[in-house]
């Protein structure tokens, strides 16, 4: 063999070794991390579903791509497979979640790499405005530097600000220390990197390029790259500590002196480490905890254990239980498909909605996501087939939940009498409360009066065990919970709060919830021996001490199993002491459960 070629082979050698190493590393310690778990509902938004005000930009680990720009560089087929390190444009990387994007010119502005070039750096930016333009918390770290043998293009700094200007966040010590909520709306830390050209200086709408730094690692060899890489980051400053971006890169380079020359299966190599990366710094040392985010990494495997519980039951079980099967064919009349002479009201499964004037409550992408529990309007959730709505309102009669306001009552109050104008026999139970913390609408009680008077049906413990054929015409249960003012009594056309019952059980564990549920509903009396209602609502709620805020990435941890939780109630014995079953963003699927199981009670296959 000659000199090329044994060498070619002991570098075939080494490359496999390497491999195996890394291959091996990872059997033996796996890739589990604090977090390794979590699965993001939204990875355009991800920054979105955290808590804005606990996110400091120096503990964000930032997704990014390496030479982001060349998904169309040089010529197909022939020079584009020596140079493409990523095959999606700059938009759909940044939809996938990236945040730091590392863009390199020329002097005329197009995007280069090495001799080969691509499309205008118009195209970067464009791609970048749009995605600002669709989200409304998400931050970016624009890295763009003239590459390697080229020239500066001229006044590349002023394009930058005049096309980014409005979304720049100003070079500054203190923004690493900062909260995302803090920099907001600024969204984009823009590095600029020239060969020749002054650096930005502080103060600056463009940061210079010690603000970014890396050790770059010139090597097709996996093990190399990944020892080098946790070598480097051992010897940076905590996150805490250091006043600048540092960078590691999971990637290895073609060799000029090898025969592999594609990028593609070169990168390869290293590229399935990237996980098993993470879990060596951690165990190694080099990436420490504090005690919130151990909290919160134990808290994240509880919630993946629990829903993996929840999941498991499902399997084992089925969700088949009496009227399963049942498909109204008229959710908006769904009384009216029924007997309504043998459609008893303690009888009822009454599908119901948990804060249900919340579809258009705080302020879009800002507050919304926090406090929204329904995407419907109470007329839309009344046609799906809800008949339990549960209306919180403040002082001056404005819909709100906590410190976030909505509508006024009126709109709730408009979208019952349409419903009720456009059908015959559907009967609703209207919930209205004064939200905690705040004070009573004045005289809210005469007002309900005035506005539903026609509908109310009067409190009476006889109610509950007449049909709804007895009860027509009148058509609302309105029970007013107010915080100070008198409730209602005996025999008035309003229900006091002893009407409607529930354990509410604030958790963001959904088997904590799902069997706290159980557990209250086993404690109640059948349908048949009470005189008051009883709500559970499958719900899970966001909690203060956790990053994961938003509402409806929680509540979706017990949402699909609310039919399970009907078939346990039957197997365990309950089946006849469930009634009003409520849920966040109430779909077709829970309301035909509800009638499903109405309706097996009425033909007495319960």
């Amino acid at each position: 063999m000659g000199s090329f070629f044994s060498k070619q082979v002991q570098r075939r050698k080494s490359i496999h070794t390497q491999k195996k190493l890394l291959y091996d590393l990872k059997e033996k310690n796996n890739t589990d991390f604090p977090g390794s778990d979590y699965h993001s509902d939204d990875r355009k938004n991800w920054m979105s579903t955290f808590v804005l005000e606990k996110l400091n930009i120096n503990k964000i680990i930032w997704p990014g791509t390496h030479d982001s720009a060349t998904n169309k560089i040089g010529i197909p087929f022939i020079s584009r497979p020596f140079a493409r390190t990523q095959s999606l444009s700059i938009y759909k990387q940044l939809v996938m979640g990236t945040r730091v994007l590392d863009i390199r010119v020329q002097e005329d502005s197009r995007i280069c790499h090495g001799i080969l070039v691509s499309y205008h750096v118009d195209v970067v930016i464009n791609d970048v405005k749009k995605f600002l333009s669709e989200t409304q918390s998400e931050i970016i770290i624009l890295e763009i530097r003239t590459e390697f043998g080229h020239e500066d293009p001229p006044e590349f700094d002023k394009y930058l600000e005049d096309h980014l200007g409005e979304f720049l966040i100003h070079q500054d010590d203190s923004v690493f220390n900062k909260t995302v909520a803090e920099l907001l709306p600024k969204r984009v830390i823009c590095v600029w990197k020239p060969r020749k050209s002054p650096q930005p200086k502080h103060g600056s709408s463009l940061w210079s390029a010690g603000y970014l730094k890396d050790n770059w690692i010139d090597t097709d060899l996996p093990e190399t790259k990944f020892e080098s890489n946790l070598k480097y980051l051992s010897e940076q400053p905590s996150v805490t500590s250091r006043k600048y971006f540092y960078r590691v890169e999971n990637t290895v380079t073609p060799q000029a002196d090898n025969p592999v020359l594609c990028v593609k299966p070169v990168t390869n190599r290293i590229r399935p480490y990237g996980r098993l990366f993470i879990n060596e710094s951690i165990s190694r040392g080099i990436v420490k905890m504090g005690s919130f985010l151990s909290k919160q990494m134990e808290r994240r495997k509880a919630i993946s254990t629990q829903k993996k519980l929840l999941c498991d039951l499902k399997e084992k079980d089925s969700t088949d239980f009496p009227g399963c099967d049942h498909c109204p064919e008229d959710r908006k009349n769904w009384m009216s498909t029924l007997a309504l002479d043998k459609l008893h009201v303690n009888k009822m499964v009454w599908p119901g909605t948990h804060d249900s004037a919340t579809n258009k409550i705080g302020i879009p992408f800002i507050s919304r996501p926090f406090a929204r529990t329904q995407s419907l309007s109470i007329y839309n959730q009344l046609v799906m087939g809800t008949r339990v709505l549960d209306i919180r309102v403040q002082k001056d009669g404005r819909v709100c939940h906590g410190i976030l306001v909505s509508y006024n009552v009126d709109a709730v109050i408009s979208d019952v009498k349409k419903f009720l104008s456009e059908t015959q026999s559907e009967i609703i139970i209207l919930e209205i409360r004064t939200e905690f913390g705040h004070d009573d609408p004045p005289e809210f009680d005469k007002y309900l009066e005035n506005q539903l008077g026609e509908f109310l049906i009067h409190q009476d413990d006889s109610v509950f065990n007449k049909t709804v054929a007895e009860i027509l015409p009148k058509r609302v249960i309105c029970v007013w919970k107010p915080r100070k003012s008198p409730q209602p009594k005996h025999g008035s056309p309003l229900w006091s709060a002893g009407y409607l019952k529930d354990n509410w059980i604030d958790t963001d564990l959904p088997e904590t919830k799902f069997e706290s549920n159980m557990k209250h509903l086993s404690e109640q009396q059948p349908v048949t021996s009470r005189k008051y209602f009883y709500r559970v609502e499958n719900t899970v709620t966001p909690q203060a001490d956790n990053p994961v805020l938003c509402v409806k990435p929680v509540t979706n941890r017990i949402r699909p199993h609310a039919r399970l939780f009907i078939k346990e109630c039957i197997c365990r014995g309950y089946g006849d002491r469930l009634q009003i079953y409520s849920t966040d963003f109430i779909d077709e699927d829970f309301v035909d459960a509800c009638i499903g199981l109405t309706n097996a009670r009425i033909e007495g296959k319960l």
